[in-house]
């Protein structure tokens, strides 16, 4: 029977497990290249379910976020919104009021909900996850209060290469391994 490899990456899936069952999203904040898109998407592989990807920009409009969000909450599937602090501030206070209605119908694990108009079947599920960059860049933007209310947060840096390499059991580290908040 193979062990559990102990990694950030556990704690990492375990972030996002936890987001859903709590009927929330997930933030993944990390430096470029540590694997906070891939995380998602494998986690939602691994579990069997259908991850839409969509790399943000300061272009998205509303309606093209409550497409998505439509199309998730029908559907049952993840998403995992890519570089998202690209979004501008306003469209990002509009995105936390239109997810809120989202996760709020799953929350109360109804089978239909209102959402813009139209009333839509809910398949649970769903879920919805966010990639930034930690740290200050051009063009990001900082993420509101009542958007960061809805995400279960995760920070995430650079696997131990040397923990994965040699797959050493949980049971094993010499360190403890410590969850990220």
């Amino acid at each position: 029977m193979p062990s559990l490899v102990g990694s950030e990456m556990c704690i990492r899936d375990s972030s996002h497990t936890q987001a859903l069952r709590h009927a929330m999203g997930g933030a993944c904040a990390g430096k470029e290249g540590v694997g906070k898109t891939a995380t998602v998407t494998e986690l939602g592989t691994a579990l069997g379910q259908w991850v839409v990807c969509l790399n943000c920009s300061n272009l998205l409009e509303p309606r093209t976020s409550a497409a998505l969000l439509r199309g998730l909450a029908m559907s049952g599937a993840w998403g995992c919104l890519d570089e998202f602090d690209r979004i501008g501030p306003g469209m990002l206070s509009l995105f936390a009021g239109q997810l809120s209605v989202v996760l709020s119908a799953v929350r109360a694990r109804i089978d239909w909900f209102d959402f813009e108009a139209e009333n839509l079947p809910l398949r649970h599920g769903v879920g919805v996850f966010v990639t930034f960059s930690a740290g200050k860049y051009q063009g990001r933007h900082r993420l509101p209060h009542s958007l960061v209310a809805l995400l279960r947060p995760c920070a995430m840096t650079a696997p131990d290469l040397q923990v994965l390499a040699t797959g050493s059991p949980m049971t094993r580290l010499k360190k403890p391994l410590q969850a990220s908040h």
